[in-house]
């Protein structure tokens, strides 16, 4: 049985401890079902679910995992709480340091994010401003072409200690982008499905650059799922729904139509600038 999905060895690793759970497969193979047709969960978390149904597929499929797929470090990330110099510099750190040059689209998103810091224009916002679930927001006069500031979640420096800071500064992204469409007379106050498409545009085409195949992304959600379950808290929990998120953001691969159907999930709707209560974190 050869695995094609690619976080199949991180699907193994989390299907093993379920052997012998009998008791529990029907709803097992419901919660398959479910997350199968959920496009905010990623191809690792179905192909776990997936492979755990499956005691006698799990020895075979074990041997026959591609050793390019080696090795997995699924142990938890644990760094400091990000400032917002820190999510700068890691963004800096990853430009930089990227397996092949940043496209002009990236850098000119990237350039409105450096001139948002250097007018001190992105804060935490510590008056509870946003929704619990809002990451970010781009603030702005829409009667101005004057730049505006963004304002981050309080939750995201400490996600920032769980799930990298590299890949939290995709919000600054997300948010920056909104910021060059708005000074480029691209912001359209009327169409939030198309300022949120294309500031979710921005923010993938960073998640693929920094992470091209997506497998250190993938690796960080699934070892944020694992945490959360072993060591529950409601930064774990908090810090797992986002990186689910970004890793679902990911896997569309910049597709316009596939961003749009994760908007819509994540509760983004037409005529309406706040998405409906309840939903998954935004990115």
């Amino acid at each position: 049985m050869r695995i094609k999905a690619p976080y199949s060895l991180a699907a193994l690793l989390l299907a093993v401890p379920a052997l012998g759970q009998e008791q529990a497969l029907v709803a097992e193979i419901a919660r398959t079902r479910d997350l199968a047709g959920n496009r905010l969960v990623s191809d690792s978390m179905v192909a776990e679910q997936a492979f755990g149904l499956s005691h006698e597929d799990i020895p075979r499929a074990r041997i026959a995992v591609e050793a390019s797929l080696h090795p997995w470090d699924l142990s938890p990330y644990h760094g400091k709480p990000a400032t917002v110099k820190d999510l700068m510099d890691s963004g800096r750190n990853a430009l930089s340091q990227g397996p092949f040059a940043a496209p002009a689209e990236l850098k000119a998103v990237m350039a409105y994010a450096e001139a948002l810091f250097a007018q001190g224009r992105i804060r935490i916002d510590q008056d509870d401003e946003l929704e619990r679930e809002e990451m970010g927001v781009y603030k702005y006069d829409p009667s101005r072409r004057a730049l505006g500031g963004i304002l981050l979640n309080r939750a995201l420096p400490f996600i920032a200690a769980r799930a990298e800071p590299k890949y939290v500064f995709s919000t600054i992204i997300h948010e920056a982008a909104h910021a060059l469409a708005h000074m480029e007379g691209l912001f359209d106050p009327k169409d939030t499905m198309a300022n949120e498409a294309f500031a979710f545009s921005a923010q993938c085409l960073w998640l693929n650059f920094i992470d091209p195949g997506g497998r250190s992304l993938g690796t960080r959600h699934l070892s944020l799922a694992i945490d959360s379950k072993e060591n529950p808290s409601e930064l774990n929990s908090r810090s797992k729904g986002y990186a689910g998120t970004l890793d679902g953001l990911w896997g569309t691969r910049g597709d316009e139509k596939k961003i749009k159907d994760l908007l819509r999930d994540l509760g983004y709707q037409e005529g309406h600038n706040k998405r409906r209560p309840g939903l998954p974190p935004s990115a």
